[in-house]
């Protein structure tokens, strides 16, 4: 299988620095010719899996896709699934992870997309260590280097040979790719346009996802590839593990799964707002796939070279256009981001911003729905009393726990210490959400 997502060996990372949230919310704005602009489909490049399929005509010159971008600390990538999805940033200790559809690019020379390169004043390590829990509005954008006609798959370089070579993948580059007929990808593909990025409404929240169209309840809202990765690496380099807060985990398991798709910019909306829930998702040309990864343990899972599932994203009621989509993270990650708003609250207090201490981050995995991950995937018997059961704490090790212990603890607020903005007024609007998801759940 042609891996989707790459890592560029000795080039700089074309990227775009979007200083305000407006210039985003005009690209993603844009209207296309056919009632969706990109579908998620089968590749018809043999061993291609999936690919981006234009659902119209697209210009030369165009902006197809702006993604979001997560800065990674490179021992967090080497060795492990996220080794075959990131980019390189001009940064040596850094990497890149994209979310969008810019990350299922398939592959092919000559091109028909590429990077657009924009040079910032900026460094990924301060921006790993300055911000207070999510992507701010650093984007990788493409561009169309040829006109792109309906039914045409929108390819991208992987960076020449070596990338194949070093994965011990073999590629044709005589490869023609094939072409859908829309009433074909209508039938077989997922829209991606059919949701997109903006300024988020809730205090403190960055971005968020939004629909362009309506979706009655029960609906498929979006489709996104899952990275399979270890959650002990991930709590050893909480400080640096910005990535954690898109990544779904289960306190039982050391497996943690990242999507990366855009719907992974979907905020934390509590007994209040939310209106997605989330599941696996079966492609109906690769069910036998999706349950033979179904079967595989923790090790292998996270051993793989590609993305062994895909997630669902599906409305919990009619959703409105232009409306915002919310995810519910769950009651451990609610109960720590009200700590964490507390411990920023006193800081602010205490220490005048920018003068001597840092404040603290948040770093929180998202909680996983009970029906994502079955028993194989958590810790074995090693704890056989009844009354006890392993999990892991907050520096990845494994410890045997009492299940009344287990229901309290919930995972280090923030006690790291780094910069961020003094964000005023929105803390305490952050702040007073929490205690309304709190009362909701009570009630």
């Amino acid at each position: 299988m042609i891996h989707l997502f790459k890592r560029r060996k000795g080039n700089s990372l074309l990227m775009v620095f979007l200083l305000f949230p407006y210039i985003l919310d005009q690209v993603n704005a844009q209207t296309f010719n056919y009632s969706c602009g990109m579908y998620l489909a089968p590749s018809l490049i043999p061993s291609g899996g999936r690919g981006v399929i234009a659902g119209s005509y697209i210009e030369k010159g165009a902006v197809v896709d702006i993604a979001p971008s997560i800065p990674v600390l490179n021992h967090l990538v080497l060795n492990t699934q996220l080794q075959h999805y990131v980019y390189d940033s001009w940064e040596a200790e850094v990497s890149i992870v994209v979310l969008g559809p810019q990350l299922i690019f398939n592959h092919i020379d000559p091109r028909n997309v590429q990077i657009k390169f924009t040079d910032i004043a900026t460094s990924w390590n301060a921006l790993l260590h300055g911000e207070l829990s999510n992507t701010l509005y650093v984007d990788m954008n493409h561009e169309t280097t040829r006109p792109i006609g309906p039914g045409e798959e929108i390819l991208t370089s992987y960076g020449g040979p070596s990338w194949f070579e070093i994965r011990n993948i073999t590629f044709d580059n005589d490869i023609k790719p094939g072409l859908y007929n829309l009433d074909e990808l209508q039938n077989v593909g997922h829209c991606l346009t059919h949701i997109y990025v903006s300024t988020g409404s809730l205090p403190l929240s960055s971005r968020g996802l939004f629909s362009r169209v309506k979706f009655r309840k029960g609906e498929l809202v979006s489709i996104s590839p899952v990275l399979a990765l270890s959650k002990s690496l991930l709590l050893k380099a909480k400080r640096e593990a910005l990535v954690m807060n898109y990544c779904f985990a289960d306190l039982l398991s050391d497996l943690v799964l990242l999507p990366i798709g855009l719907a992974a910019m979907a905020n934390h909306g509590g007994p209040l707002l939310t209106n997605i829930r989330v599941d696996w998702y079966i492609w109906e040309h690769a069910q036998e796939e999706h349950y033979r990864n179904m079967n595989k343990s923790v090790g292998e899972l996270q051993a793989m070279k590609q993305s062994p599932f895909s997630l669902g994203y599906y409305a919990l009621r009619d959703i409105e256009e232009d409306e915002e989509l919310y995810l519910d993270y769950g009651e451990d990650w609610e109960r720590n981001w009200g700590l964490y708003l507390e411990d920023l609250e006193n800081w602010r207090g205490t220490h005048k911003p920018y003068k001597y201490h840092s404040p603290p981050a948040f770093r929180h995995f998202i909680g996983a729905p009970s029906n994502l991950y079955h028993s194989g995937w958590k810790y074995n018997a090693a704890c056989n009393d009844v009354d006890q059961v392993c999990a892991m704490d907050d520096s990845g090790d494994v410890d045997v726990v009492d299940k009344q212990q287990l229901a309290l603890r919930g995972g280090e607020a923030g006690a790291d210490e780094m910069i961020l903005t003094t964000y005023g007024e929105e803390l305490e609007l952050a702040r007073g959400y929490v205690l309304q998801m709190e009362e909701a759940r009570l009630n």
